[in-house]
This record gives structure tokens, sequence and C-alpha cells, in this order.
């Protein structure tokens, strides 16, 4: 089974299979590694995933992170393992996901608020991750338990801004997706009978880079099969539309709003995203200096090589250096 590929892959690198079952009935599934050496200084990797994968999207990066740092990988509410959500927006997903990390704390006899976290969200998963960003300072928010220290997203404009970009036709054809997703009865029915796996698998294909070695890096370990094989599991070809659906409703609504009341990110934030990807239609820098706030650390970092939107399948030792160059920037010497 597509899952024991999963959690033998990432035993191999010290990490143990958790699935917890949450307040809301809700079960979380995630591998976790080092979390009782978690505290202030040395800060919990929240890791992330996005559309159509699972964490095992992480699987060439985590081994080129050093042993010593805390990680929290989590499969998405809906996606792979975990069971799909009652609500889609970002903000109660991400909600979810930071539950079930202070559950697995509390586990290790830690106190949530004891711990610090850093953000690394990838796709959809960095969606979750900006919204978690916007929501850190705010004393109502579920995850105020916890010191967020910083955010890396990986490979996405903020979603207001993706719809802005529907204007432009190029923009409007390239993530076309976003609009057939969002109309869930309609894209459940057409996607079953095109073949649930064949269209996690096309999507892989189209959005994938040039890179003989990245998109060798891509298929290898049998990623595409876990890929098909966890959204033809139940509940998740709705629930990851779902997902899209609030992106059009909710979540834009709430990004309106936020720009509005000037909520913005206030961690440093890392940017890091494929180049010729991403990178060909974006100025990143430009477009996110409207969603950070004044005088926050924010570092962009663009990887090239041909390397596509998977960037840390595709080219996880080009996102390994980002990553471990900002963290040394905002977390010094911790992850010696």
């Amino acid at each position: 089974m597509s899952a024991d590929v999963e959690a033998t892959k990432f035993s191999h690198h010290g990490l143990t299979k958790s699935v917890l079952t949450l307040a809301s009935g809700a079960q979380v599934c995630s591998y976790i590694r080092g979390l009782h050496d978690a505290s202030q200084r040395t800060p919990i990797l929240v890791l992330i995933h996005g559309y159509p994968q699972t964490s095992y999207l992480w699987r060439h990066l985590i081994p080129l992170l050093p042993a010593s740092l805390p990680l929290f990988v989590a499969d998405i509410p809906g996606y792979g393992q975990s069971s799909p959500p009652r609500e889609h927006s970002k903000e109660y997903v991400g909600s979810q996901i930071l539950q079930a990390l202070g559950k697995s704390l509390e586990q290790h006899e830690i106190k949530p608020s004891a711990a610090a976290v850093v953000l690394i969200g990838h796709d959809r998963g960095a969606r979750i991750c900006h919204r978690l960003a916007v929501n850190a300072p705010l004393p109502s928010c579920p995850q105020n338990k916890l010191n967020v220290k910083g955010v890396c997203l990986i490979d996405i404009v903020p979603t207001l801004v993706q719809w802005e970009s529907f204007a432009n036709s190029a923009g409007a054809v390239g993530s076309y997706h976003w609009a057939f997703l969002a109309n869930v009865d309609l894209a459940v029915e057409m996607i079953r009978k095109f073949g649930i796996g064949e269209y996690v698998e096309s999507n892989i294909r189209r959005w994938r880079g040039t890179s003989k070695e990245g998109i060798e890096r891509l298929d290898a370990d049998d990623a595409l099969k876990v890929y098909r094989d966890a959204m033809e599991r139940d509940g998740n070809l709705e629930a990851s539309c779902r997902d899209y659906e609030a992106g059009a409703g909710v979540d834009v609504r709430r990004q309106k709003e936020d720009q509005e009341a000037g909520l913005k990110i206030e961690i440093p934030t890392l940017l890091l995203y494929s180049e010729d990807y991403l990178g060909a239609r974006y100025d990143i820098g430009k477009v996110w200096d409207a969603w950070v706030g004044r005088g926050v650390d924010v570092t962009v970092a663009p990887v090239g090589g041909g390397c596509g939107h998977f960037v840390p399948e595709e080219a996880p030792e080009q996102a390994a250096k980002h990553l471990l160059n900002w963290l040394e920037s905002i977390a010094g010497d911790s992850h010696d």
C-alpha cells in the first residue's frame, strides 16, 4: 500500500507516523521527529504540502535538514491520510493542523507555549501558512499558544492576486483548475469519469519543470502512485475540490478584509519560488510587498535550473540551501 511506502520512507529519516483524533472528530496524519527537543530556541519546522499531493512531497528535502531540527510534517485534512474537515477555509484547516501539533507536544510532555514553530508550506499548504502567519499576532487565534517565528511560502502569490491574474488570458489558462475545481459537483463527476489517478498525474506532469534531474526526482520512490492512491481515498477528491471552493469564496473574501484592515504578515518571511515557473509570471518580491508589514524581514529566493512548481521535490538541494540560510538568519545557530 502507498501509505506503507510513505511511512517506510520517512522512518528511514527518523520520523514516526502519528494519526491523532481531534476534538472535532477529525483525524490528522503526520510524521514527527524530535519534538522533545522543541523550545523557543529550537523551533519546530511545520511542513505542509500542496495539491494534488501528500507529505511525501518533502521526502527529498528532509534528509538535507540537520537531524537536530524538530519536524512536524502533516497531511492536510482532506488529503493523504488525514480525514476531510468539516470546514475548508485555510483558517479552519490550519487550526486543525496546529491542534494536532499541540496534541503531539502534550504527548511529549511539552507545553505548546514552550515551543516555537516555523511554518513552511508549498502550494495549498503555503496558503494555509499565509493565513496562519497573518493570524499569528491576533490573541483570538488558536495558534497564539505557539510562538510562530517565521513563515516560508513556496511557489505562491496571494490568493487574491492569483484570482486577479485571471483577467489575463494566459494566467487564466495556466491556472484553469482554480475555477474548475471550485465547481465541486461538476469537477468531482468529470474527474471520476476521466480517472482520479489519471487527473492527478496529468496535472503533476503539466506543472513540473524541464530539468531532467528534477523530473526524475519528482517521479522517484513511487511518488506518482502515492499521490494517485491518496486522491482515490474515500472523500479526498471532493475534499480537495472543497479546498478550491473555499479558495474562491471565504479565503479570498478574508484576504480582501485583511488588506482593507491593514492586516499583513508581521514575522520574518522566506519567499521560495521557481524562477522559470511562477517567476516567469510575477515579480515575486514586488507582489508580496503589499502583503508583508513594513520593516518585516523578507527574503526572496528563486530556484533556477529548469525547476518547475514542485520545488522541494525537483530541486531539494537548492531549496534546502535557501531554507537553512534563512533559518540561520532568524534563529541564530539553533539548528547547527
